[in-house]
């Protein structure tokens, strides 16, 4: 399997975690985007602060990680 491959869940109802990935590196963002989803997790993608904040008026997240460090 390519690791870069989304895996799929096997109901909607699979999905418990909601993450908000804001950050404005897209490259970095789809990244971590597709490593939340291999592990089942709903994830929601925003490239800026305007977009964060909509979003998050729009729909409940889980968690909204505030720093990314290695």
């Amino acid at each position: 399997m390519d690791p870069l491959t989304p895996l799929k869940p096997r109901c909607e109802y699979e999905w418990r975690v909601r993450i908000l990935v804001a950050e404005d590196e897209r490259d970095l963002a789809d990244l971590v985007a597709v490593g939340l989803r291999r592990h089942a997790m709903a994830v929601d993608v925003v490239y800026d602060g305007a977009a964060t904040v909509e979003r998050l008026d729009m729909r409940r997240s889980d968690l909204l990680p505030d720093r990314w460090s290695p």
